[in-house]
């Protein structure tokens, strides 16, 4: 009968502390949740950077020496492809 008492016993103790992690981990995970929350909000509220600016327009930088030649590259690509 004894041995009964004791496993009850060891069996209340062991709810309990498992109870009282659980409810510890839970308070921990929310406060971690709240603060993640925190920031996303605080990152959508930053204004994002406008992009660059392009100096150069693009009927402009059709002339430029750059262009041509990667317009050279690309008919010779299309030149061989069709030769095949």
């Amino acid at each position: 009968m004894q041995v009964n008492l004791l496993q009850a016993c060891w069996c209340v103790r062991t709810r309990a502390s498992l109870s009282h992690a659980g409810q510890v981990t839970s308070a921990a995970l929310s406060n971690v949740g709240v603060a993640i929350t925190r920031r996303l909000a605080d990152i959508r509220t930053l204004s994002l950077p406008s992009p660059p600016r392009h100096t150069i327009s693009v009927p402009a930088m059709r002339h430029s020496s750059t262009f041509r030649s990667f317009e050279d590259m690309v008919s010779s690509v299309k030149v061989r492809r069709r030769d095949e």
